[in-house]
């Protein structure tokens, strides 16, 4: 087995181009080199780090899972998108903010565990996670961003919690295996295509105030074949 060895260089990434040059900060991992330490599938981030920084580990085939300890605030913007193999992450309760697109294009995605610390979770954050189930909406979340869940197709069920006032636009578009929806009477605004086109809902509960908008917040759903319930 090889020993843990500790890959300590400058992390000043600010874009694509100088991550995939090899920029990256002490990144724990089972390896001899750096070469070897970007193909490993488990990573395990330093308590040194406070900031998943642009790009951090966009595109790593190889990684299954990821453990972000709690010294890390902040996954920014596409940390982990396009990872494809990924199945399993575990946020520490020490984030707080989840950036737009961070794990989105990540197909086997199965298990993720989002504490109650994060606040924000930022645009298309798990778009495209085709492989996951079911997801916790800590109750620390107010708004629920523009496609935050959009092509989730195994999604089957969602359940938003008293905290969330807001749904933006296609939060859910075509989560097309979403079976039931419950809507809290929290939510005072959803902005229309919020659950367009997810085609095998049964099951609706939403506030009464939202009876006259139903048909362009769930557009392209036929709703005759829904049970909806006011409240």
């Amino acid at each position: 087995m090889d020993s843990l060895f500790t890959i300590s260089l400058l992390y000043e990434v600010v874009g694509k181009k100088e991550f995939q040059e090899g920029l990256i900060d002490l990144l724990y991992v089972t390896a001899k080199n750096k070469e070897e330490a970007l193909g490993k599938p488990f990573v395990k981030i330093p308590k040194s780090v406070t900031n998943m920084n642009l790009f951090a580990f966009h595109n790593c085939a190889s990684i299954t899972s990821v453990h972000i300890p709690n010294s890390v605030t902040n996954i920014s913007t596409y940390a982990f998108h396009e990872c494809k193999n990924l199945t399993s992450v575990y946020i520490s309760n020490s984030v707080t903010n989840i950036s737009s697109q961070a794990f989105s294009r990540c197909p086997s995605l199965t298990n993720i565990h989002i504490p109650d610390s994060v606040k924000d979770i930022g645009l298309h954050a798990f778009a495209w996670c085709s492989s996951l189930t079911s997801i916790h909406i800590p109750n620390s979340i107010t708004t629920i961003n523009t496609g935050v869940f959009s092509h989730c197709s195994s999604l089957t069920s969602v359940t938003i919690p008293n905290s969330v006032t807001n749904i933006d636009y296609g939060a859910f578009y075509i989560c097309s295996g979403l079976i039931s929806v419950n809507i809290p009477n929290s939510v005072t605004e959803i902005v229309k295509n919020a659950f367009a086109w997810c085609s095998c809902l049964s099951f609706i509960k939403i506030p009464k105030r939202f009876e006259s908008r139903i048909n362009d917040i769930f557009y392209g759903v036929d709703l005759s074949k829904v049970k909806i319930t006011y409240t």
